[in-house]
């Protein structure tokens, strides 16, 4: 198995800490949001570091112990009314820019893919064109911070298709994964998501990016 080049966990590491500290100021109000994903970091960081991951040969493979307790954790949030109301303190326009952390992970994974640890495929010289969310981000902030709900269907536009391209990606590491469900790139199958330090990206930043989408749906919808 190739091993993580220094470039590639320098891009995680700041992919993860860049996550983090928007994702704090966009949730200050909301402690137990902001205990909770420091929580996720550590368990992860320590699992990851230990190589526990790794271990696709497993039913259920490892890597589902990675994406599920996050994954659940947001949707519990969302389908909770009394934590769905806590929705109403988040920063939208932290949330916005705190998509610009898909430059660094974009950047990441093709390093990733030079690695030989992914295929292709999930980067944006394959299929992954999520870099757009990163780039746009900084824009779609701007837009907020001067124009707040007027520019209202244009973010839902924009939030549209960036939930589409995350969804996407997820969907092809996944079916590159080697389980028993993977469906494509058998000759360079995706490997590198369980990698330390780049576990925090399904299990940390990808589900952090959901919950910036969802709760930004929720917020600018409720204003219509």
């Amino acid at each position: 198995m190739n091993t993580i080049s220094n470039f590639s966990t320098g891009l995680f590491f700041l992919s993860t800490f860049l996550t983090l500290a928007f994702f704090y100021l966009a949730a200050k109000k909301v402690k137990s949001l902001v205990w909770i994903s420091l929580l996720l970091f550590a368990i992860q960081g320590i699992a990851g570091f230990q190589g526990f991951y790794s271990d696709f040969s497993q039913t259920p493979p490892r890597f589902a112990f990675l994406i599920g307790p996050s994954l659940l954790l947001l949707l519990l949030f969302f389908a909770i009314s009394k934590f769905r109301a806590l929705s109403t303190q988040l920063d939208l326009g932290w949330l916005i820019l705190l998509n610009a952390v898909r430059i660094p992970v974009e950047l990441g994974l093709h390093s990733l893919y030079e690695d030989g640890l992914v295929p292709q495929m999930m980067t944006y010289a394959g299929y992954n064109f999520d870099v757009f969310s990163g780039l746009s981000a900084p824009f779609i902030w701007w837009l907020w911070t001067k124009k707040g709900m007027a520019a209202k269907n244009l973010i839902l536009a924009w939030n549209t298709v960036c939930l589409l391209l995350v969804l996407t990606i997820v969907t092809i590491a996944v079916g590159a994964a080697p389980t028993a469900f993977q469906a494509w790139s058998f000759d360079v199958p995706n490997t590198g998501v369980v990698v330390f330090p780049v576990q925090w990206l399904p299990g940390l930043i990808v589900p952090i990016v959901l919950f910036s989408h969802i709760a930004l749906f929720k917020r600018l919808l409720a204003k219509a």
